[in-house]
């Protein structure tokens, strides 16, 4: 057979697994939804935490010893600001540079043998660009806010490898999807979690550090509720990355205030050269009371990636942590007062 035919046949294979995967986690989804027999309450109670929450809801952001700076992600890549603002309230370990791998939702919506083909064909994730891909590199890793967007490595309790992104919200904990952290199809919890913050394919000026301190919810790692697709990654005492490099603020929303402004977004793609990170911004297409739906170019990859509202003041809030998409939309968990008050409940055992 001709290189042509293999590649022709190659791209079409692909194809049918991604529809056939993409048809699979909405039915599963669904069936979850339907079989859900938390209740509200119970389904955003934290797997291991029941710390009482702050009574704030606009966690600030910081931007640690290195300072706030000024600059674009790159020529032409300037962060959308949003209307209005909200009510305000150790040296890493060495990283190791990560093989091809899936993004951590095929660790939950795809069988081991569906992995397998996928990885053999190419690093191909649900989330999608759509139309034009109009994303634009990182290009300064390290100034604020790309420095606090961190690329994960991560390590399935069966032994498959996962890529995704989380980022910082305090010293110590990174905010990211609960499909990084809990693969239903792998073995539930991660084995470890590597985390390079401001990442640039093989520079990595602020190192790594490796966990499996892992946190989510119940609605996740119980009922797999696409509604609670959100977890937390708790680094070692000796990595305090956020006490040099900032982190990100987090809020509450109403819907008028998501509906008033464009939202950002930028992560770790798998489609493009391993470990650079890549940005997009755009308006709220539509949000329901746990998700946020917009046209934000995205892939496999970003999962967990941080939604956030940039103010006139220049600070920068969490809304949503990005987890799925198809060609109608990519989608966020929203933070909701729940979300909200179980990330200052993680932050809390942290500090």
């Amino acid at each position: 057979m001709s290189a042509a035919k293999t590649k022709g046949k190659t791209a079409k294979e692909l194809s049918a697994l991604i529809e056939s995967g993409q048809a699979q986690a909405e039915t599963m989804q669904a069936q979850a939804r339907e079989n859900m027999t938390l209740s509200a309450e119970e389904a955003q109670r934290p797997v291991s935490s029941r710390v009482t929450a702050s009574a704030t809801m606009a966690f600030e952001p910081s931007y640690g010893e290195m300072g706030k700076g000024e600059a674009a992600a790159a020529e032409g890549a300037v962060e959308a600001i949003s209307q209005p603002k909200p009510e305000a309230m150790a040296m890493p370990r060495a990283a190791s540079t990560s093989a091809t791998a899936l993004d951590a939702y095929w660790g939950t919506y795809a069988t081991p043998e569906e992995r397998r083909a996928a990885s053999e064909m190419a690093p191909m994730m649900p989330e999608v660009v759509i139309g034009t891909d109009e994303r634009i590199e990182v290009t300064n890793n390290e100034q604020y806010p790309w420095r606090c967007i961190c690329s994960l490595n991560i390590r399935a309790q069966d032994g498959s490898n996962f890529i995704g992104t989380g980022w910082l919200v305090s010293p110590r904990v990174v905010l990211t999807a609960g499909h990084c952290v809990f693969l239903h199809g792998a073995g539930g919890w991660a084995s470890s979690i590597e985390v390079i913050p401001g990442r640039r394919g093989s520079s990595q000026p602020f190192g790594s550090a490796s966990t499996g301190a892992l946190r989510s919810v119940r609605g996740w790692t119980e009922s797999q509720n696409s509604d609670m697709d959100y977890g937390a990654i708790l680094l070692p005492e000796d990595a305090r990355f956020g006490d040099r490099l900032g982190w990100l603020g987090y809020t509450n929303r109403s819907d008028s205030e998501l509906e008033s402004g464009v939202v950002n977004l930028s992560g770790y793609p798998g489609d493009k050269p391993s470990g650079t990170q890549w940005f997009h911004s755009m308006a709220i297409a539509s949000h329901t009371e746990f998700k946020i739906k917009y046209m934000i170019d995205t892939f496999g990859g970003q999962s967990g990636a941080p939604v956030w509202q940039y103010l006139p003041d220049g600070g920068r809030y969490g809304v949503g942590i990005h987890t799925s998409g198809h060609l109608s939309g990519n989608s966020a968990t929203r933070i909701t007062a729940g979300v909200f008050n179980n990330i200052v409940s993680w932050i809390g055992q942290a500090p």
